[in-house]
């Protein structure tokens, strides 16, 4: 079936295909990770030598692979191009998977077959089987190509998964799991293909073509205007395998704004001259003109742990880079290493201050005296001084920081880095800091940072109202484009005398506004006079002509998550009944979140009332979406509350109203939860409390979890299970502590 929409033509059946073998790639990641960890015991270096026939590929498609520009003969650390080229005789039935990702994830989407298998290692070994690894994110989305008869080219370097340590003649063919197909009955099916075979001969590097590479490279890396060729040169210097070149990756990879940081982190870690590197990077931790990042440290703890056994023996710490032995041994070099970068500091100069003293700020180092952060703060990027002042400002709070805000507060372009200053000025000058927060909220567009995600924490003076602004602030709103801005000031600090005029902006414009701004509009309005908003919000719900913005759909939610109260939960409960699923939805969700105790019965009325309307047709609704959706916010809202606790007997009655097989499905994984000591997986972060899962609840504060656990019967037993082993160890044993108090004044165990 076709349909002709604003985009033209729309193949459904095109783009159900699409979205199943991004499903099956998306499967296929996940089983190549599996299988990833199913060997990690095993060297890297371990190639099969035997491939499968290349004749066994599926008639009509074929998988070839070829050197790039004809080459036969490499030097060690020369760059090997391999092109893989996939094609079909098939237009529209195989596609092929584009995952423009390097070594930072081992997807394990090509294998390699190389014959002799001896001389040849992963130069990534260590990156997949250390703590270290798990720092490196992806580096892109992936896509999905059909095949056709012209072939689909794919090119990389061969050094990302091969390095050979011996010259010789060698044979290499790649069995790859990048190509899928659609069945008639759309299953998806993953295919394995085996490419033709290659030979080629790899000859010793020559010392003289070494160090004119590494020349040529140096130059370019050096170069005024070098974003042309940054990226190959840093990969050539990656791969060039002198001690020359590692000795030049360690002096630039300190330096946390290098644009070459995973090229030189990839490149060190997998230098076959792992002692020489060590040496390198820790005479140079103390010289004055090192910059030293924490990314710099980490690596030089990961090598220095990792060189304590032998690569690959039985029960080496590599099988296992979160094991408590692999651990002690990162954080007691760590804090080694850590401590001698903190007594030489005040020796660095330039920039090489500036990021080791910030390193020094993240891993909030306060044994050794460290110099004033005011001294290097206008050095730090955008992104660092926002990070200090909004997460860190116990770290660098002192008069001596107050010139520097006051000067970035005169010449900051960024609305976010001027809020916080502002915040931080008032902290240590309230008065001057009120002022001058005056002062920018009057203006018609303030440099104070406010988005929607985050408005309940909107709060840049802790005044409850500014009344003598409220005719600013409502002006402003008038006469603005960014209205947004405008009408966050007024919900959090208009006072009750602008109700009037708020009110007639409602009143023309309600339904065809803006959905954030309507919102935080009547959520003012619902906090200055209840009753009257109810009628406000009565109108926004009912505003669904064509012409309308179309902000019905998620009033509840949207005004529920700045401000609730007992009036909002009524007219919630009202709209229960409404007859646009989308409006029921939003109600139920909005009561699940934000509702209170007395808003548990009335949603399950709403279940059982809606389980008869549904009961017996269920193929319609597997195909009525809005009201398949209203299940699952049922079903969310009942198991998921903060306010109740949704226990077994409860989780077994919701799971006999549910009718589709997935919500059945989900509510018995919730019933598995519960078992006889109920895990508490606590994670606590630095930047923030954390989060805390306790059977189907995720927690993510301290009160909420309290709230939650006191919520659990007498006599329950709790199982205490945090998570990265490590880590916060300190906080989270005083935490244990102080939940088993607060549990056993209630009669309920929490246990290691």
């Amino acid at each position: 079936m076709k349909s002709r929409g604003l985009t033209g033509n729309i193949n459904y059946k095109s783009v159900l295909a699409t979205l199943l073998l991004l499903l099956a790639a998306d499967r296929m990641v996940s089983a190549n990770r599996a299988e990833a960890e199913r060997v990690q015991a095993k060297q890297q270096s371990e190639f099969e030598v035997e491939p499968r026939d290349a004749s066994a590929n599926p008639a009509g498609l074929s998988f070839t692979i070829r050197l790039a520009d004809g080459k036969r003969e490499f030097r060690q650390g020369e760059i090997i191009r391999i092109e893989l080229n996939f094609s079909s005789s098939k237009p529209k039935k195989y596609g092929v998977w584009v995952i423009p990702w390097d070594r930072r994830r081992q997807l394990n989407l090509d294998h390699f077959h190389v014959d002799p298998a001896d001389g040849v290692s992963d130069p990534m070994y260590d990156h997949f089987h250390s703590v270290l690894g798990l720092m490196w994110g992806g580096g892109g989305s992936s896509r999905h190509v059909w095949l056709e008869e012209k072939p689909y080219r794919i090119t990389y370097d061969l050094n990302e998964w091969l390095r050979f340590d011996r010259p010789g003649i060698y044979r290499l063919s790649i069995t790859s799991s990048r190509v899928s197909t659609i069945n008639y009955d759309n299953r998806v099916e993953n295919l394995s293909l085996t490419s033709n075979t290659v030979e080629f001969g790899i000859i010793p590097a020559e010392k003289d073509w070494q160090e004119e590479g590494l020349q040529r490279v140096i130059q370019m890396l050096d170069a005024k205007d070098r974003n042309a060729g940054l990226g190959s040169s840093c990969r050539e210097l990656r791969f060039l395998g002198s001690k020359a070149a590692a000795a030049e990756m360690v002096r630039r990879y300190g330096d946390s704004d290098n644009k070459c940081g995973f090229e030189n982190y990839a490149g060190l870690i997998g230098s076959t001259h792992r002692e020489f590197v060590i040496d390198q990077m820790e005479s140079r931790l103390v010289l004055p003109d090192q910059p030293v990042s924490k990314e710099w440290l980490d690596l030089l703890t990961m090598l220095v742990t990792d060189s304590r056994r032998p690569r690959g023996q039985p029960g080496s710490i590599n099988e296992d880079p979160w094991s408590p032995q692999q651990l002690k041994y990162h954080e007691q070099a760590r804090a080694k290493y850590v401590e001698q970068l903190a007594q030489m500091v005040s020796q660095k100069t330039g920039r090489a201050r500036v990021v080791s003293v910030k390193t020094l700020l993240d891993l909030k180092f306060n044994k050794w005296a460290i110099p004033d952060a005011a001294t290097i703060f206008d050095d730090l990027s955008t992104a660092d001084q926002k990070d200090l002042l909004e997460y860190r400002w116990e770290q660098v709070a002192g008069p001596a920081m107050l010139p520097v805000l006051r000067r970035l507060y005169r010449k900051s372009e960024s609305v976010e880095l001027t809020t916080w200053v502002l915040r931080r000025i008032y902290d240590l000058a309230p008065g001057e800091g009120r002022q001058l927060i005056i002062t920018e909220l009057r203006k018609p567009n303030p440099r104070v940072y406010y988005h929607h995600a985050v408005r309940q924490k909107f709060k840049i003076l802790p005044d409850e109202m500014l009344p003598e602004l409220d005719s600013v602030f409502v002006d402003n709103f008038e006469g603005s484009r960014d209205t947004e801005m405008h009408s966050a000031l007024i919900e959090r600090y208009g006072s009750p005398n602008i109700f009037g005029r708020v009110k007639a902006i409602l009143d023309e414009r309600i339904g065809k506004m803006a959905c954030t701004e309507q919102s935080l509009l009547l959520a003012y309005c619902l906090r200055v006079d209840a009753s009257e908003s109810t009628e406000l919000i009565r109108r926004a719900l009912n505003a669904r002509e064509k012409d309308n913005s179309r902000c019905y759909s998620s009033v509840f939610r949207s005004v529920g998550e700045i401000r609730t109260g007992s009036k909002l939960e009524k007219l919630a409960i009202e709209y229960l009944e409404d007859s646009d699923p989308e409006v029921v939805s939003d109600a139920i969700a909005f009561l699940g979140l934000y509702g209170s105790a007395d808003t548990e019965e009335p949603l399950w009325l709403r279940f059982v009332k809606w389980h008869k309307e549904w009961n017996g047709r269920e193929r319609e609704l597997n195909e009525d979406v809005p009201w398949q959706r209203v299940e699952q916010n049922l079903q969310w809202a009942l198991s998921h509350s903060p306010v109740w606790l949704a226990d077994p007997k409860k989780l077994e009655r919701l799971k006999q109203l549910c009718l589709t097989p997935n919500s059945r499905e989900q509510v018995d994984n919730l019933i598995r939860g519960w078992t006889s000591e109920i895990p508490i997986r606590i994670a606590l972060f630095k930047a923030e409390w954390g989060n805390a899962d306790v059977a189907q609840y995720n927690l993510r504060s301290l009160p909420a979890l309290k709230n939650k656990l006191a919520q659990f019967p007498t006599g329950t037993i709790f199982k205490w299970q945090p998570v990265y082993e490590g880590i916060m160890d300190e906080e989270k044993e005083k935490l244990f502590q102080e939940l088993e108090s607060f549990l056993l004044e209630r009669g309920i165990k929490l246990i290691k």
